[in-house]
């Protein structure tokens, strides 16, 4: 990632570059699970919690902060003692630049203030694997496959692609290529088409959700295993039963899945 914007996260989000444990809640698609896998992997965090856009859900052997990944968190939460207040996530969560916004999130697109009312179209569309995986400064896979399975997540691939109404290819190639330092990948996009992708997207199931049943997650409809080791990322370690812990009231819209965490009546 580009120094500017590694400085930038490091004077608002310190707590990132320090060396401390936290506990992380995931959501329910490849992007947030394949960014968890690589904070495991570099920073030590383990998966505590999920979420899935109703409710919160927590193992029972949490000792740390909670940070959401791939999750837009307007205002924090403290759960019998545990702080969740930080997130890592890409979405487009203000309306309007005169709007507050949750200091303790790491979010290229917070960075740099994009709206939903004057510069959505001038946005970072990548995912929040992406933006982690520059961070980190992990290197891309070296397969073929592995680097259109990473552009496939979140379909961060669709920037590059004009459409009859929307062109995003300048901004997507300033944020991947000049921001994150991904090069590489802009050239690989340039030798596929759409269909070569979209095509990746149904054979791995990139876009599949992560579900709950009986309080652990089932991820069948995601190829999670086959695509990790194409992605060359360590198997996430998610072994826990999970419990509903909070209800939440969801402030969902076109533009972003920001998510104000409202304490409701516990529907148990």
């Amino acid at each position: 990632m580009i120094e500017t914007y590694v400085e930038k996260i490091r004077q608002q989000n310190p707590w990132f570059f320090e060396n401390k444990k936290y506990s992380m809640v995931i959501s329910n698609d490849l992007d947030s699970l394949a960014t968890a896998a690589l904070l495991q992997e570099y920073k030590g965090w383990k998966v505590s919690g999920f979420y899935d856009f109703d409710g919160l859900y927590l193992s029972d052997d949490i000792t740390n902060e909670l940070v959401g990944i791939d999750i837009a968190i307007d205002n924090g939460l403290n759960i019998d003692g545990v702080i969740f207040e930080k997130a890592i996530d890409n979405h487009v969560c203000l309306i309007s630049k005169k709007d507050s916004f949750n200091p303790n999130v790491i979010n290229i697109n917070l960075i740099d203030r994009i709206t939903n009312d004057g510069s959505y179209y001038n946005k970072y569309c990548g995912s929040t694997v992406l933006q982690i995986w520059s961070l980190l400064d992990k290197p891309l896979p070296r397969n073929k496959t592995g680097q259109a399975i990473l552009l496939a997540i979140d379909g961060a691939f669709h920037g590059y692609f004009p459409t009859r109404r929307l062109d995003f290819r300048e901004r997507h190639k300033y944020y991947v290529s000049d921001v994150l330092g991904f090069n590489e990948l802009v050239e690989f996009e340039e030798k596929y088409t759409k269909q070569d992708f979209e095509k990746v997207e149904r054979v791995y199931k990139t876009d599949g959700r992560v579900q709950l049943e009986d309080g652990y997650l089932n991820t069948k409809e995601l190829k999670f295993n086959e695509s990790f080791r194409l992605l060359e990322l360590k198997s996430l370690q998610i072994k826990n039963k999970f419990s509903l812990v909070r209800r939440f009231k969801p402030e969902r819209s076109e533009i972003t899945k920001k998510i104000r965490l409202e304490k409701q009546e516990m529907k148990y």
